[in-house]
C-alpha cells in the first residue's frame, strides 16, 4: 500500500500535467452527467446541429452567442452523436482543459506546485457548486 502511494508521488512529480488531467476529467464528467438541464443547453444543441446542417448563424437561425461555439459542438456531435451526453462531455472537456490551463499558470506564476493545486482545487469546488443551483 505505502509502495502504491510512493509511485503516486513520483508520477505527480514527473508528469503532473498527467495526472491533473487524470484527476479532472473524470470529475468533470460526473458533474456534467449529473446535473438538471439548464434553460438555454436545448438552444445551443439547436444551434449545433443547424450549423452543421449548413445554417448560418445570425442569417439562418437566431443565436445571440459567438459564431464558433456552434460549429464546435457540431462537428463533435456529428461523430457522437446529437445528444444532452455527446455535447456535456465536450463540456466537461473544455473544463478540464480550463482547469488544466489553471493549473499552469499557477505553477508558473508562484513558482510552487502545491499553490497551483490550491487554485485548481478552487476551480472544481466553484464548479461542484455551480451544478447544484
Amino acid at each position: 500500500m505505502l509502495a502504491d502511494g510512493v509511485r503516486l508521488v513520483r508520477l505527480f512529480q514527473s508528469k503532473p500535467i498527467l495526472v491533473v488531467i487524470l484527476v479532472q476529467l473524470p470529475v468533470f464528467a460526473v458533474l456534467a452527467m449529473l446535473r438538471t438541464v439548464d434553460g438555454d443547453e436545448g438552444d445551443y444543441l439547436f444551434a449545433a446541429r443547424q450549423a452543421f446542417e449548413g445554417r448560418l448563424p445570425y442569417v439562418d437561425f437566431l443565436y445571440t452567442q459567438t459564431p464558433l461555439l456552434p460549429y464546435v459542438y457540431g462537428l463533435w456531435m456529428k461523430l457522437f452523436g446529437l445528444n444532452w451526453y455527446a455535447a456535456r462531455l465536450l463540456s466537461a472537456i473544455f473544463a478540464t482543459a480550463l482547469g488544466t490551463l489553471i493549473y499552469l499558470y499557477g505553477a508558473r506564476a508562484f513558482k510552487n506546485q502545491s499553490l497551483a493545486f490550491v487554485g485548481l482545487f478552487l476551480f472544481e469546488i466553484m464548479a461542484a457548486c455551480r451544478v447544484s443551483d
